[in-house]
């Protein structure tokens, strides 16, 4: 359930039923942000108008030392009042749900003692991952990765594989997140970037703290004070951005650093025009988060569950995973992050598609004669000594140990 009335309006004084002046952002903002400060100046408007009719109704409580004594009478004129001033439901319920804030918020501050109304709760289903949009951002970067992969061309020069790097990123690594760029730049510059073994290899980000991205770790501090709480996100090579890195590294000079590498909004910016033009796209957030999540998990042998999907384009949250999940990276049952068969330059038609291998589970030969022995057989009589020899036979120094732990 989601309360219509989130975020109460500020008030002057401890009577929530004096609003405060609230001055609007009257500069040009991006788009979203422009809605936003519309949205805002709207709800305020609408809760101005719902006061003054409070306040025709009871002068005495929108005052500093309110008189509460006929709030319970003249209460339902002012809700029918309410209903037919606002119009619409939503501005009815969002000015219904303030009214009662406020009355809850002068019984904890001692203004008076009145029973709240009943505030309106909504109940909101979360709209779905798939819908009509995903589909369309889906179709034109799955076209433009089609595309791009057959008319791209061998290219030694090192900014051009670094772009290509973050374009395999977005396309193939799940790293639709433009804002871990600068952190994913910053942590090639180092020497030896890559940790893990070889069929886990990863390459650890560390950025800013933000609300999506709470920090997990501590850097310690050069100058030997305080320790930095820092977001460390360690990012999981795929094989095809790991064929690419592993060229960048061998052609990039000691002292190479990317355009703008010390202002994050510059690179952010630079780099996703960059990447786009490559696409021959345009540039925009939701085509990045939701038509490369479509691209990734349409590659071969490649098998997302919904959820890991919602993490890629941010719907969730890493600590929202299942434990399952994060054990998969640790299991046999991943491809080695070989970077020696991926040949990138080439088109979808002569492409190889890559085997799945399946894993046979080796026969557990212990738990059967266990099995065996211990059976009840009414027409054998053995004593308990026998059984306990037989067992006995079967300890062994190969023994793994699980089944040495049976015996």
């Amino acid at each position: 359930m989601i309360n219509k009335h989130e975020t109460p309006m500020p008030s002057a004084s401890q009577n929530k039923l004096i609003l405060a002046h609230i001055e609007f952002n009257t500069e040009l903002l991006p788009g979203w942000r422009t809605r936003k400060e519309q949205r805002k100046k709207e709800d305020y408007k609408n809760l101005r108008k719902a006061i003054s009719i409070f306040q025709q109704h009871l002068p005495e409580m929108c005052t500093e030392k309110p008189v509460s004594t006929r709030f319970t009478e003249v209460w339902p004129c002012i809700d029918n009042a309410l209903q037919t001033a606002l119009g619409n439901s939503s501005n009815y319920h969002h000015a219904y749900n303030f009214i009662s804030y406020a009355i809850e918020n002068g019984n904890e501050s001692g203004l008076w003692q009145l029973d709240v109304p009943t505030p309106w709760n909504t109940i909101r289903r979360i709209k779905p991952t798939r819908n009509n949009a995903w589909h369309k951002r889906s179709t034109v970067m799955l076209e433009a990765e089609k595309h791009w992969r057959a008319e791209l061309n061998p290219t030694a020069d090192t900014e051009e594989l670094f772009i290509l790097f973050l374009t395999c990123s977005l396309l193939y690594g799940g790293l639709p997140h433009t804002h871990l760029w600068p952190a994913l730049a910053r942590s090639i510059m180092q020497n030896k970037p890559l940790q893990g073994g070889a069929p886990t290899l990863f390459l650890s980000l560390k950025t800013e703290p933000s609300e999506n991205y709470p920090s997990n770790f501590y850097c310690p501090a050069q100058d030997q004070g305080e320790d930095q709480p820092t977001c460390l996100i360690n990012h999981f090579l795929d094989p095809t951005s790991l064929a690419v890195l592993s060229q960048l590294l061998r052609t990039k000079p000691d002292e190479w650093r990317p355009n703008h590498i010390d202002d994050s909004s510059l690179f952010i910016n630079h780099y996703r025009a960059k990447v786009a033009s490559q696409l021959d796209i345009k540039i925009s957030r939701t085509l990045f988060r939701d038509g490369a999540a479509a691209v990734t998990e349409n590659q071969t042998g490649v098998n997302l569950p919904q959820i890991l999907v919602e993490y890629i384009t941010g719907r969730k949250l890493s600590a929202s995973l299942p434990l399952c999940y994060w054990k998969r990276l640790y299991t046999k049952q991943i491809y080695r992050c070989s970077s020696e068969s991926i040949n990138l330059i080439q088109t979808a038609s002569n492409a190889k598609k890559r085997p799945v291998k399946r894993l046979k589970s080796k026969p557990s030969t212990i738990v059967n004669k266990l099995k065996k022995i211990l059976r009840k057989d009414l027409a054998r009589h053995e004593s308990r000594a026998v059984i306990i020899n037989a067992v006995k036979q079967l300890i062994t120094p190969d023994l793994d140990a699980s089944e040495d732990l049976l015996c």
